[in-house]
């Protein structure tokens, strides 16, 4: 008789292979839900209008479509150059009755329409957001067209602020914003559908937006991983030797990694720190503990706030300090009068445009006063802030009045690195040749050429819908490279409702600069929703639930790019790896005692020498 032992393997094998699908299956089913909007009740919209700030720049026509499940669809010519997309706007405001939390599905067809004399690229701003102000934005994500229709869907739960005036306008609408390039693009079946309430948004299927170069094998991320490899770790040698000088083989070491060389940090809001604690308070300030090594001070420091705000500024300072966060001082002077103390001071303003001396003594008693008070508190101070389109200051002094500051600055505090800062750099909806851009390089020339102590550059990082390449990113980063100085990402944050989207740029853009040779940091313009310009933070939603971009953020930063290790010291009582570049603690165990020294690994310092007790 044969032996049925195969047989019984094979069926076995069978019902465990049919079992891990089945559950595959299952998950999968439970992570996606799709949506058939013809099963849902649809929202009634008004007609679509057309609303641009610029006369004749864009053309609106309705042309058949065949071998589609539509017949009409509105074409739209955009002409000229690239201006703000906000200045062009299709838009269609809802009819039917709708409420905060209330649960939505948006889909629609779009294609480019590609034109001898046009750009490549198309592309588009989608939004859905209140009607009037404030604008509160449910949806707002940017898309890349192709020359073949393809179908949009997006899930939006509704978000509501409430306006105090009874006579505005609390419906909301649905706006496809194009003030791009030169571009055609066509769009069809636009339609709105209810959604039961009690459906988890992040589980419903959605269009999966894309952009150049987010590809897992793009040729970019390749080169970045091999640099960040190259020029972030170091190897290190540990040697262990008794008070003799003897060497200690088979010691136990551990080694855990401490604080990143690279600055990873955050705008720190002060009022947070200088209110009563509550759940919210203690959170926040571990959140930042946990997740940096720097802060910047969001508002307490600027001219229109200190020294009114010395107090909560000097907390944060203080409290930064004790437990060993660096400081990044933001900021000395933002030249404007939008940005001084006299924004609302037309009779100031008017005099010091009379008396331009009387500004600059002003200017001078504002760098002495703060500059001096922090003095050798803070490694970083942003000395000039956005200098392109605030300006006013140098209309009236000339441009040479910002080397003085500059200068004045160094004088006061000599051990802080000088940095100035503008947006615009890096965020450019990919147009290299952008004139903000090359105003930038140009300023930085000048004060170079002119000797003021400029030691950094900053580039904000305030993406929006339409998000830069990681290649034009390091374009970039390699243009500015040429004046020998450290780049910082001053101010990041992300526009885009797409939660997923916004946690595989943040993996992308995180790539780029920590593998650039020129950049020595990173920080977010705040990393909760509860305290963030746009309650659309990096990292933390509102409740403290981590979002996918802050899983990102800490996978990479405290573990990916985190350095472990453990082993045993060879006979001659060294102990070899390598590590990021940073601070270290190393536990070493031998005959039954354990010692802690702490070390730090750069690449001109990577052997070490720890003596310990027989």
């Amino acid at each position: 008789m044969k032996s049925l032992a195969p047989f019984i393997y094979l069926f076995l094998m069978s019902v465990i292979s049919c079992y891990v699908k089945a559950t595959e299956q299952s998950e999968l089913s439970n992570f996606t839900i799709a949506i058939n909007e013809n099963n849902y009740p649809s929202i009634d919209l008004a007609p679509f209008s057309l609303n641009t700030a610029i006369d004749d720049s864009v053309q609106k026509e309705t042309v058949d479509i065949v071998n589609m499940p539509f017949n009409k669809a509105f074409k739209l010519t955009k002409t000229g150059k690239h201006t703000d997309a906000t200045k062009i706007q299709f838009s269609a405001k809802t009819k039917s009755p709708l409420k905060q939390g209330d649960l939505l599905m948006l889909n629609f067809y779009a294609r480019k329409v590609q034109q001898k004399t046009q750009p490549e690229q198309s592309q588009l701003i989608t939004i859905f957001e209140q009607s009037s102000s404030p604008w509160t934005k449910s949806l707002n994500v940017g898309v890349t067209l192709s020359s073949t229709w393809q179908k949009y869907s997006f899930p939006i739960r509704i978000k509501h602020t409430s306006n105090t005036d009874k006579s505005k306008d609390n419906s909301y609408r649905v706006a496809f914003r194009l003030g791009f390039d030169e571009q055609t693009i066509e769009l069809a079946d636009i339609n709105l559908v209810n959604l039961p309430n009690d459906l988890n948004e992040s589980n419903i299927a959605r269009t999966r937006l894309r952009y150049q170069g987010d590809e897992s094998n793009a040729e970019w991320r390749q080169q970045a991983l091999q640099r960040i490899n190259d020029i972030r770790k170091a190897p290190m040698a540990i040697s262990i030797l008794d008070e003799n000088g003897n060497a200690i083989p088979d010691a136990q070491i551990e080694i855990n990694m401490t604080k990143h060389e690279f600055i990873f940090g955050t705008a720190i809001n002060a009022y947070i720190l200088d209110k009563a604690k509550t759940p919210d308070s203690i959170q926040y300030l571990e959140a930042i503990k946990q997740n940096f090594n720097q802060v910047v001070l969001e508002a307490t420091m600027k001219w229109s706030s200190w020294p009114k705000t010395k107090k909560q500024a000097d907390q944060v300072v203080n409290w930064a300090l004790y437990h060993g966060l660096t400081i990044r001082g933001h900021n000395v002077i933002w030249p404007s009068w939008n940005k001084s103390p006299w924004e609302e001071n037309k009779a100031k303003i008017a005099h010091f445009e009379k008396h331009p001396q009387e500004l600059e003594k002003e200017i001078k008693q504002r760098v002495s006063q703060l500059v001096g008070h922090y003095k050798g508190l803070l490694d970083e101070w942003d000395v000039v802030n956005e200098p392109y389109s605030n300006n006013d200051f140098m209309g009236l002094l000339g441009y040479s009045s910002m080397i003085e500051w500059f200068k004045q600055t160094r004088v006061l505090d000599p051990s802080s690195r000088l940095y100035i800062n503008d947006y615009g750099i890096l965020v450019n909806e990919n147009n290299l040749a952008d004139k903000h851009l090359f105003d930038y390089k140009k300023t930085i020339q000048f004060l170079l050429d002119n000797q003021a102590p400029l030691k950094g550059i900053g580039m904000q990082g305030h993406f929006r819908e339409v998000m830069t390449t990681p290649q034009n990113l390091l374009t970039t980063l390699d243009q500015f490279s040429k004046f020998n100085l450290p780049i910082v990402l001053t101010e990041y944050d992300h526009a885009s409702t797409d939660q997923e989207l916004q946690a595989r740029y943040l993996n992308d853009v995180l790539t780029v600069m920590f593998s650039h040779p020129s950049v020595t940091g990173f920080l977010m313009w705040g990393f909760w929703d509860g305290s963030h310009w746009e309650q659309n933070a990096p990292m933390y939603n509102k409740d403290w639930s981590l979002k996918p971009s802050g899983k990102v953020y800490q996978s990479l930063v405290l573990s990916k790019w985190w350095t472990r290790l453990s082993g045993y010291t060879n006979k001659e009582g060294i102990y070899s790896g390598s590590g990021f570049l940073g601070d270290y603690s190393a536990l070493i165990t031998n005959e039954g005692k354990t010692y802690e020294f702490n070390f730090k690994l750069s690449k001109h310092t990577n052997s070490f020498e720890f003596i310990i007790d027989r």
